[in-house]
Parts: C-alpha cells; structure tokens; sequence
C-alpha cells in the first residue's frame, strides 16, 4: 500500500482517458479475502493450539493476528496461539488474521476456552460401586498410568468367601478397558473379623510400564495368615503382588500380619524395579511406648522379590516381609504419632470424606520418595497436636528427613493429605479442613523441592453449587502433567459431584474449578492417571460402577 496517494492519481488519469474514448472494462481487480482455519475451537486453558490463515485475491499472502480480547492470551505470527492461565469471562476468545495486502479485509476464530472438556462416563467393566464394597478405605492410588497405559485396581466382592483384588488394563489412555484379572485371591476362612478385601492402591514401575505393583488389606483369617500366636496377633494381612508381563499374571507375596495396623497401604515406585510400600502402624500407639509402630515401610529394589521371605518380631508376635526398614518409627520425635488420626465412624461416613486416614506416598521416578499424613502428635504433656507432615527419602524408604509440618502457622485440623512431585521437582500437598470449617481445600507447595520451607496454605475457591454456594471439598486428588501443570480434584460433599481444577504456575492462579459430571449420580474417591497428552485420566466410584473420564477436547 506505498505510494497511495500517486496510485490514486494513476487509476483517476485512467479512468478519464477510458470516459473520452468511450470504452470500458467488465473485468474488475479480484477482491482480498481471509478464511482462518479451524473457525472454532474448544482449548484447554495452560496450553496451546495451532490456527492458519489463507488469503485469497493477493500476492501477499501474509497475515497479522490479534487475539480479541487482548487479554485472553496471545498469538504468534505463525498462528500459534498460548492460552491465558484463567478462564475467562465470557469463556469464548477471538483469534483475528488481517490481510497484510489489505488490511480491512479479516477472518477470526472463535476459541472456546476452559480448565477441562469432560468426555462422557466411560464404564470399567466389572468394576463394582462403592455400594458393594464393606466398610471404608482409601482409594487415592487405584489408577495408575505410564505413557498411555493406564492400569486401575479394585476389590471385587463377588464371591463372599474369597477376598479378590481385581486389576484391568487400557493401552489407549483410559478411553477402552480390557477385561479384568485376578491380581490377589486369598480364600477366608473366618469372617468374624469383618472380612473382605479392602484399601486397593496400584502403581507401574519407574522404568517400565509392563511391570505393576499392587498392595490390599485383607481383615479376615485367610490362606496367607501366618500361625501367630493368637494372643498377640489377628487376622489382618497385608498383602503385596506384582505382574511382570502388563498385568496378564500375579505373584502374590505376604507383607506383615498381625494385630491393628494395616489399614489402607499405598504402593509407588519411585526409580526402575524398585517398589516402596508404607502402611499405618498401631491403631492407637502409647507415648514412650516399646511396641509404639507409626508408620510400616517396606523398600525392595529388586521388583518385589524380596518380599518373598520374612521374619518374626517377638513383641508383639507378628510376621514381617523382608524389606522392612522402620523407617517411619516414632517419626515425630514427640512420643508416638497416630497416623491415620480419622478412623472411620459411622459406617464410613465420616469428615474424612467416607476414607480412612492413612499415609499417601508419592514419588518423582527418578529417586525422589515423599510421604505425606495426618499425624496426632502425643507428647509426653498428653496434648493433642494435628497436622499435616511430610516426610521424604532419597534412598528408597530406607531412612527418611525429619517430619516438616506442612500447616505450622494455622490451626487447620487437615484431612485426607496427598502429595505430587513437579517435572521440576517441587513439591506440593493438598488437604482439605475438618471440624468447623470442614471441606475447605488446602495447598501448600516446596518450590525447592527439599520438603521443607513449605509456602503459606493457599485455600483455594471451590467449586459453586446451584445454590451458589461454595461445594465442601473430600476426597482431594493431585497430580502433576508432564509439562508441570499441576491438577486437583475432589467431590463435592453434597451433591457428589466430581469437580477438577489446575494451575500452571504452581499452584499461585487456578483456572477455574469445572464439574466433570452433572451431579445426578453421587461419586467417591477420585484419582488422577497422567497419560500421553495435555490433561489426566479422571477414574472414580459411582454407586454401582466405576468409571472414567477423559478432560480434553
């Protein structure tokens, strides 16, 4: 467009020789146009997508974007376009390419944005709902994934005299399942404890995906019982199996059994063929006490096998998989800490959210191991001292850094602690309130990573009801995505709803808490499986089933 005002002069000269000669022309000069491509688009918020533009009527075919408002993120002049971090109001963005030849003439997009696109339920088959299961547990880690294998685990409670860890497998992200196998079977052969399987939690291998680990609480005489003495010791047994071959068979190995404890292992690995497992101690441990036990670890760097032989300890009389470290004895400093501090009441309907405390661990798959609880610290003055802690190992659960007090400034009572390592290796734990102020959500997050000099609790806005009030929080899940994003879910207490939320500038703004169904069918225990691609595997309980969601477009 240089030059305008002489180009102007030149088609006037033109025109007025054409007047004088009489003649004209039918052929007018082909008019500029822009078509972008796609016209409409929903993207996640913390990420990207790719938009062009074809010009039609000029050389020149380039263009210049703009995204309108300028606010909501930002385009390159290649139609890359980076999506603001916050949804937001109204969700839908323009994306607008100008003919570089002729300004005047434009074509935008119409991008929708939001935190996740919930797909449609997609059923496990076989899996039963929390309707069918006895009794109360922690279901955090019942998904696990590694690049697009996802592997998920649950009780099966079909037959009454066999207590049966059921574990299916999807190679496509969690979109198709295969059918379910057989992980654990142990025969009962005396109830009168409660019986049944309970506390599933899974996890794949740090450096390969065919091989899978797989803890569950058993609370009845069983096949794998050892001859204790009846004195000192129950029926509970914590069992351990592993598959080598992508879940298709399972060797099954005895962990501990004996009185109390046991309730609700969690299983990670956190470097190649190594397996980490820690369970709570006593169920209500004594100050100063000889026999006090926090929390059991079990550390084994050869897949498991090492479990496959034991021993006994002589007070109380109870069997012990080799591999146990007491690592987590007396972990306070202060006398015993109960860790698992909410025991179930009410028929698993307590402020914990229908869960039963216990420790959550969590690792980076690359040697960094944490764990995470709500202790009751005892002292020796009798006081009552609830907090979230955490504690981390570098060397694979054989000894762990000093218990750092995640809420040491608040008088948060926590509930239902987890824990996430960032590609980054920053550290953040999620919580959520009791007592007055029960369901609001916590986090805390370690930018250094050293598990220690814990930011300040950040209680971040919940989801908004169709009352319009804020949803109380249970049932918290974390995870972050392989481009550091980090994830929460949770249910709403209410209405049972599945709510999901990130941020990804960890954990200062979130994007927005969005519900991942309609609220019509009351669900439970949320988890998160990060796969290949730009949001997690969403898996949860309804009362009759277990199903799962993908959250991207």
């Amino acid at each position: 467009m240089k030059r305008r005002g002489l180009t102007a002069s030149l088609v006037l000269a033109a025109s007025a020789a054409t007047s004088l000669s009489g003649c004209s022309s039918d052929t007018p000069s082909p008019a500029v146009s822009v078509k972008v491509s796609p016209a409409a688009a929903r993207v996640l918020t913390c990420s990207s997508g790719d938009f062009t533009a074809s010009v039609t009527g000029s050389t020149n075919t380039g263009v210049s974007w703009a995204v309108n408002p300028s606010t909501a993120g930002e385009i390159d002049q290649s139609g890359r376009y980076f999506t603001p971090n916050v949804v937001p109001n109204p969700p839908e963005v323009k994306l607008v390419a100008a003919s570089r030849a002729e300004p005047s003439a434009k074509s935008s997009a119409t991008v929708t944005l939001a935190t996740a696109f919930p797909s449609s339920e997609g059923v496990l088959t076989g899996a039963p709902g929390y309707a069918g299961l006895d009794g109360a547990g922690t279901y955090t880690h019942v998904v696990a994934a590694r690049g697009g294998r996802v592997y998920a685990a649950w009780p099966d409670p079909s037959d009454p005299e066999t207590a049966v860890l059921a574990v299916a497998r999807s190679d496509d992200g969690g979109l198709t399942w295969q059918p379910a196998v057989t992980a654990i079977s142990a025969s009962i052969l005396d109830d009168s404890a409660g019986g049944g399987l309970e506390c599933p939690a899974i996890a794949v291998d740090a450096g390969d995906p065919d091989v899978i680990y797989a803890v569950a609480h058993v609370v009845a005489e069983n096949e794998y019982g050892e001859p204790l003495d009846e004195s000192a010791s129950g029926p509970q047994t914590e069992l351990f199996a592993v598959s080598t071959d992508a879940g298709l068979t399972w060797t099954t190995h005895v962990l501990h059994v004996g009185d109390n404890g046991d309730v609700c292992a969690d299983v990670t690995s956190p470097a190649a063929d190594t397996v980490v497992i820690a369970s709570p101690g006593w169920s209500s441990c004594t100050p100063d006490g000889d026999d006090a036990r926090d929390i059991f670890v079990w550390s084994d760097t050869n897949r498991g096998k090492g479990f496959t032989k034991g021993t006994y300890s002589d007070a109380p009389v109870e069997y012990f998989a080799n591999g146990y470290t007491h690592a987590l004895d007396d972990l306070a400093g202060e006398g015993c800490t109960d860790a698992h501090i909410w025991p179930e009441s009410n028929g698993g309907t307590d402020a914990a959210g229908d869960t039963t405390e216990s420790p959550r661990l969590f690792s980076d798959g690359a040697g960094k191991l944490c764990v995470t609880y709500v202790g009751k610290v005892t002292p020796s003055d009798g006081a009552t001292l609830p907090n979230v802690y955490l504690q981390c190992s570098t060397d694979n659960g054989a000894t762990f850094t000093l218990p750092d007090k995640v809420d040491p400034t608040t008088d948060v009572n926590g509930s239902s602690a987890t824990g996430a390592i960032a590609p980054d290796g920053s550290i953040a734990i999620l919580f959520t309130s009791d007592g007055d102020d029960a369901g609001i959500l916590q986090l805390a997050v370690d930018r250094a990573g050293t598990g220690a000099g814990f930011s300040p609790l950040n209680s971040l806005p919940t989801y908004v009801e169709a009352s319009g009030d804020r949803a109380r929080a249970v049932n918290p899940a974390l995870a972050y995505d392989a481009d550091g994003i980090l994830w929460l879910g949770y249910r709403t207490w209410d209405s049972g709803s599945l709510v999901v939320d990130k941020s990804c500038d960890g954990g200062v703004l979130f994007s927005g808490p969005v519900a991942v169904d309609d609220g019509t069918t009351s669900r439970r225990w949320p988890s998160f499986a990060t796969v290949d691609g730009v949001a997690p595997n969403f898996v949860a309980w309804g009362p009759d089933h277990m199903g799962s969601f993908t959250l991207t477009p």
